[in-house]
């Protein structure tokens, strides 16, 4: 047995948590976990349009896009207990921090009675009260420490998924959080495409500056960054991979990026060839997603072919099963064929192929990729009670960025051999003078000549006739001292424009250079 499969199956919370109806079985790791919320306002966007979002009446001031970020870390020994409660409260500190007990505890109230509908709402007060893994005031433990940042579904909280979080920072994660909400307003989506598209566009923005302010807490690897999604949060989660390099990892719980095309068809900028890191996608049972059948045929997870992608369909999740907060409090009623005991250890599973997914590819974890590649019968699994199935990548995508590194491995001198076989393998893939120059003139500031002439030399041999391109690679062999073949690609460009006024009067003046005339004798 494997060290990881070991942990897997005999390691179990041993002391009462708010799990409330989930029975959560998936083991603990071995370090004690921090919690901290750290407020921050993203000065580079507003937060409104001038007016209050609720009540319509115009604000003094326009407030800076606030972020209340929520912190699960590894910590070097537990601080100060914590109760679920602690997490309600957080809901009511969106904005900004706030220091009356009564607002707070007017939060918790709330989100209890909505839990508890027409139920006793003593016996959720009860759950809300018990302790959580995470402690308050720990100290953190030296790293560093792979990034995750969650990114929960449409307008919802960070604690969504708090036992799921909690559980990663337990075996050596720093994980973040700030809630779900609008480019402007409070909440994510409404049905009107083009505000969706904005307010997705914001939930991705916010990922970003998320990973970016965790290089301040000093035990965090920033090359090492997965974003967690779940539903619409794995909507903006592609959003942000596709812009964003740093992340190197994702994983989707029943993301909506497989279910809402005519968003996606709004944003051509967010295509499934932008998707260049491994994926690990989670689907509910009512979206049967295994080798045999798929009812979203050539949706977005299906299109993405320059990344592996491992998918596993969970047959007795519903979408709304995928979090804790939704099984800590309505596990037991019904919703779907399967028992809350199945629910449970389903979402348990979760957490662990979450976790070896996390480790085989940010810790290079060598029994996590084993785990992962076993068929899940072997690790213990319940028979159906998931299906994996794995898609590997067909390599990088066509891109101007992947033909830079080709040309860089190959050398620039060999520009037109390069393109010509880059162009065979990837006949959609073009180059046009226009994207060409401002690469070339890039590399002319940066005094990297040889490179330029590389690039000048293609760009003639793309469009030979037309005149700006002689001219480029004139302008370069200048620079490099070299008169006598910016003599020639000058009277090529007057070749090619005969009226070129410019190519004209340099060809008379480097026909006139001494130096020119000898050297071209010489040839």
């Amino acid at each position: 047995m494997t060290r990881w499969l070991g942990l897997c199956v005999l390691l179990f919370c041993t002391h009462v948590c708010a799990q409330g109806q989930l029975q959560f079985s998936a083991p603990w790791g071995p370090h004690a976990i921090g919690f901290k919320v750290v407020h921050l306002l993203d000065s580079s966007r507003s937060w409104g349009n001038g007016y209050d979002p609720l009540s319509g009446l115009p604000v003094a001031t326009m407030p800076e896009r606030p972020l209340q970020v929520l912190v699960w870390y590894p910590a070097s020994a537990p601080g100060k207990p914590m109760a679920y409660t602690d997490y309600l409260g957080l809901v009511a500190s969106e904005d900004a921090a706030v220091t009356d007990p009564a607002v707070t505890q007017r939060a918790i109230d709330e989100q209890i009675r909505a839990w508890a509908g027409a139920d006793p709402v003593s016996d959720y007060q009860a759950i809300a009260r018990q302790s959580v893994h995470a402690t308050a005031g720990a100290g953190a433990a030296k790293g560093p420490f792979p990034l995750i940042v969650y990114a929960p579904s449409d307008s919802n909280p960070s604690i969504e998924d708090d036992v799921l979080c909690e559980y990663l920072a337990s075996h050596g994660y720093v994980v973040v959080s700030t809630s779900s909400r609008g480019a402007h307003l409070p909440y994510m989506t409404n049905g009107q495409m083009a505000m969706d598209l904005a307010n997705t566009r914001a939930q991705a923005a916010d990922i970003g500056v998320l990973i970016g302010q965790a290089s301040r807490l000093g035990n965090v690897n920033t090359n090492a960054v997965a974003v967690l999604g779940y539903s619409w949060g794995g909507m903006a989660s592609k959003f942000a991979a596709a812009t964003d390099d740093r992340i190197k990892l994702l994983v989707d719980f029943d993301g909506s990026v497989r279910y809402f095309p005519k968003l996606l068809a709004m944003a051509p900028d967010i295509s499934p060839d932008r998707i260049h890191v491994p994926l690990l996608f989670f689907a509910d049972q009512e979206d049967p997603l295994t080798p045999a059948k798929d009812n979203k045929p050539g949706s977005f997870i299906d299109r993405i072919r320059h990344a592996d992608v491992t998918t596993i369909w969970l047959r007795d999740m519903q979408h709304d099963d995928l979090t804790s907060d939704s099984l800590r409090f309505g596990n037991d009623r019904p919703h779907g064929p399967a028992s809350a005991k199945l629910r449970s250890e389903s979402y348990s599973w979760l957490a662990r192929y979450t976790l070896a997914f996390l480790d085989a590819h940010l810790k290079n974890d060598s029994d996590a990729t084993s785990f992962l590649s076993a068929k899940p019968e072997t690790q213990g699994v319940p028979a159906g009670m998931l299906v994996m199935t794995h898609r590997a990548s067909q390599g990088p995508a066509p891109s101007l960025q992947d033909f830079a590194q080709r040309l860089g491995q190959s050398g620039f001198e060999h520009s037109a051999a390069v393109y010509t076989a880059y162009h065979r393998d990837h006949p959609d893939f073009s180059l046009t003078p226009d994207q060409i120059e401002p690469w070339l003139y890039a590399l002319i500031q940066r005094q990297d000549l040889q490179r330029a002439l590389g690039l000048a030399q293609l760009e003639t041999f793309l469009a030979p006739q037309r005149s700006d391109g002689w001219l480029d690679l004139a302008h370069v062999d200048n620079m490099l001292d070299e008169p006598a073949q910016a003599l020639q690609a000058f009277k090529q460009a007057l070749r090619v424009d005969p009226r070129n006024t410019y190519a004209r009067k340099q060809v008379e003046r480097l026909s006139k250079t001494g130096s020119v005339a000898q050297a071209t004798a010489i040839k």
